[in-house]
């Protein structure tokens, strides 16, 4: 049996005795509002917790009840936050 003496965890990292622990990451989610497009641009409504704009757009398309002639002219904007 082996017994490490130090009082320097990162020492038994780098030496490859321990694993450091990661921390449990919730997936980045963003706000999203969504237009169709045109002059002038129709809002459609907002989209929560979407994590990229394909998603916010296939989420409006089924809230909102986006006819099928509008649905591929759909675009999302980011929100700040």
């Amino acid at each position: 049996m082996i017994v490490l003496q130090t009082a320097d965890p990162f020492q038994l990292i780098r030496a490859g005795y321990v694993t450091p622990a990661m921390p449990k990451l919730r997936p980045i989610t963003y706000s999203w509002a969504v237009y169709v497009e045109g002059m002038p641009a129709k809002f459609v409504g907002i989209i929560d917790n979407a994590p990229d704009e394909q998603t916010a757009i296939a989420r409006a398309i089924v809230e909102y009840d986006v006819p099928p002639n509008e649905s591929g002219r759909l675009m999302a904007l980011r929100r700040r936050d």
